[in-house]
């Protein structure tokens, strides 16, 4: 079984919270697990010197997404056997604060389009013309920030891979201006309530609760405490 795990940060590469500590080490429970066999792969955004902090960095290919030229870089992370795809477009994600606010916490006005380019890059390798020599069967999505991955195979590509969609924080959400529509390549025609639409915005977390295979949550606990 391949797993492509899609995650805006990953201890040791990147940190804001809890979900880099899942990303950090549930992709090696997973590949230490015998029946993956170790076919697990990381993909996330190569913020600023994240790249430095990978070992046996080689350039893969480049990919275009939602008309951004990203560059895809392979290496490992620290104490750790797990390969890292990290998506390279400075103009994206090289920036010296945080990865998903500047350092007066107010959020990047282009986190729309920067987390579209991670979702969109991700459901363009579930593809037969993806430029890696691997498709995943799965894609595990974390958090808002992966959330049109989903979206994207079921509506646009109409691959056959599954997603499933672990909530770390339901809190945020990621919805955006719906004017925002044509810049993310989404059809229109689902921008309503069986869709992504969430109180007119395009909504990452509703569009990956609503097109994802399988869900799930940090723990039992907040499963129940989110439907409540």
């Amino acid at each position: 079984m391949r797993v492509l795990f899609l995650t805006s940060e990953a201890h040791s590469l990147i940190k804001t919270g809890d979900l880099a500590d899942v990303s950090g080490a549930l992709p090696k429970a997973i590949q230490n697990a015998a029946e993956f066999n170790g076919n697990i792969k990381v993909l996330l955004p190569a913020y600023s010197n994240l790249l430095d902090k990978l070992t046996a960095v080689k350039q893969l290919a480049t990919i275009y997404a939602l008309g951004q030229e990203c560059t895809l870089f392979t290496g490992k992370a620290a104490n750790s056997d797990v390969d890292v795809i990290a998506i390279k477009n400075d103009a994206l994600y090289d920036r010296k604060d945080g990865p998903y606010t500047d350092n007066n916490n107010i959020d990047w006005p282009d986190n729309a389009l920067r987390f579209g380019v991670l979702s969109r890059v991700a459901s363009l390798l579930t593809k037969k013309g993806s430029p890696l020599n691997w498709q995943p069967n799965i894609v595990h999505c974390n958090d808002w920030q992966s959330g049109l991955t989903s979206a994207y195979i079921k509506l646009v590509d109409k691959t056959p891979v599954k997603t499933i969609f672990s909530i770390h924080n339901m809190a945020y959400q990621g919805n955006f201006d719906v004017n925002q529509l044509k810049q993310l390549a989404l059809p229109a025609e689902y921008f309503n309530i069986n869709g992504f639409e969430f109180h007119d915005q395009i909504s990452f977390m509703k569009a990956v609760l609503f097109y994802a295979d399988h869900l799930s949550s940090v723990s039992q606990t907040y499963a129940k405490e989110i439907q409540t």
